[in-house]
């Protein structure tokens, strides 16, 4: 190339780059392209994007059409990273959807016509080859407006209809899309009439139903609302969904509105019984009168008694029933504790060494050797923790043969096992689990001031 030309084609980029808009470079390096990012890496990407997608809401108010531009790029350039990025999570989903919404605000602010801003919307929708979109309309519906509420019902309704009535993969799954679009849309109008007009062209699932009784019972029509959610739980049951929990407490607040509390506390005890858990219990005295809480709570504490040990652990320390639960642990043996789940197990141990430290350092005994068994090296360090807290409340209550045992256990089933030992042996000469890095440089300072 002759010095000539370059230096021409040196110009012209160099002038592409200064009317390149700053936040549209920002866009570009927080993408980072060319990058793969890692699962371990996008909760770390995502914040960078969506700290560019907060700079561009901030120019809406004085530069609506630049801000919906910039909408446009970063949504396309979301979309060119897609397969750069391991979006395992969800996050890259999270930060599109964002923009989405983002874009039709800008667009408003710009006064732009909003049936031009819905079909916009679902033509991306439509040819989203990552489900980057999914959901979308769950976060669309927040911002818009009615007269856009109005305009993305057409553009769907426009869709729905224009769904070819095919068996192919990508055609059935259009128009269900298109339909999960306009159901959101109707539950953000209240438009009872139009979501029961349209349950009755299609199929009616547990979840229409459910949405049309929240719809009803907004509108104080406590009994057709009762007359849905039981439509509802019928078809759950029938499709084996996932609704029925929500059916069921959306049933007894109707009950409760309609003067029917003893219904609705029946219902409610029905489901503790059936898996005793704080969560139920929380439901259960929702519907109980004050006087009788007390005598309720004995009746949950005692027919949560013959449920099984990782179902009630959780339930036992959060209602402060700890002396039950020493009662159940003691006829627990070591190797049932060793099976349940850490979510419980570990509230559960602080909640009992203050006053049962024997007990707790059986849990905490097991909570560490069900990680050392599984030989997931990657939680050897919770398991260090777990042993050094069954240590400490074995020498409180003078148990130290418990531990002795332990230690000979670790020895001979587990001294093969060269990133657990050394951890291990610390807390066998009584140095405790290894200082962390925090722990370490603070030490390093501390020293190097002296």
């Amino acid at each position: 190339m002759r010095p000539e030309a370059y230096r021409s084609t040196r110009s012209r980029t160099a002038a592409r780059k200064r009317e390149a808009d700053p936040v549209e470079q920002r866009i570009e390096a927080a993408l980072q392209p060319g990058h793969f990012v890692s699962w371990r890496e996008t909760w770390a990407f995502a914040a960078a994007l969506e700290d560019v997608g907060k700079e561009i809401a901030r120019l809406i108010p004085a530069e609506a059409e630049r801000a919906a531009a910039l909408y446009e790029t970063f949504v396309a350039g979301c979309y060119a990273k897609a397969e750069e990025v391991d979006d395992e999570g969800g996050n890259l989903g999270c930060v599109v959807r964002d923009l989405y919404c983002g874009w039709v605000q800008a667009r408003r602010a710009a006064g732009a016509d909003p049936d031009e801003s819905a079909r916009t919307v679902l033509g991306w929708m439509e040819k989203d080859a990552y489900s980057l979109s999914s959901h979308v309309e769950d976060e669309l519906v927040k911002v818009l407006e009615e007269g856009e509420l109005d305009a993305f019902e057409r553009a769907t309704r426009r869709r729905c209809g224009e769904a070819a009535p095919t068996s192919s993969f990508r055609a059935a799954f259009q128009r269900t899309r298109w339909a999960e679009v306009l159901r959101a849309l109707l539950v953000a109008r209240r438009d009872v009439d139009g979501y029961v007009s349209f349950c009755e062209q299609t199929e009616a699932t547990a979840k229409d139903c459910l949405a049309v009784a929240g719809l009803l019972e907004a509108r104080g029509q406590v009994e057709d609302a009762l007359s849905w959610v039981e439509r509802g739980l019928e078809l759950d049951a029938r499709e084996r969904g996932c609704q029925e929990g929500s059916l069921r407490r959306l049933q007894r607040e109707l009950l409760r509105k309609g003067g029917r509390d003893g219904d609705a506390l029946a219902s409610a005890w029905a489901e503790f019984a059936r898996r005793p858990c704080h969560f139920a219990y929380e439901e259960l005295m929702r519907y109980v009168a004050e006087a009788e809480r007390a005598s309720w709570h004995a009746k949950a504490v005692e027919a949560a008694a013959g449920a099984s040990l990782d179902t009630v652990m959780g339930f036992m320390v959060e209602v402060d029933e700890l002396e039950r639960l020493v009662e159940r642990l003691k006829r627990t043996p070591d190797v049932a504790l060793e099976g349940l789940g850490h979510f419980t197990m570990e509230p559960a141990a602080a909640a009992l060494a203050p006053r049962w430290p024997a007990i707790a350092a059986r849990v905490y005994r097991a909570l560490g050797v069900r990680i050392v068994k599984s030989a997931k090296s990657q939680y050897y360090g919770a398991a260090l923790s777990h042993f050094a807290e069954a240590r400490a409340c074995w020498e409180r209550c003078g148990q130290l043969a418990a531990w002795q045992q332990l230690v000979h256990e670790m020895y001979d089933q587990h001294r093969r096992k060269s990133s657990f030992m050394p951890g291990f042996e610390r807390i066998v000469r009584g140095d405790g689990p290894e200082p962390s890095f925090l722990e370490r440089a603070r030490a390093r300072w501390k020293e190097a001031g002296r």
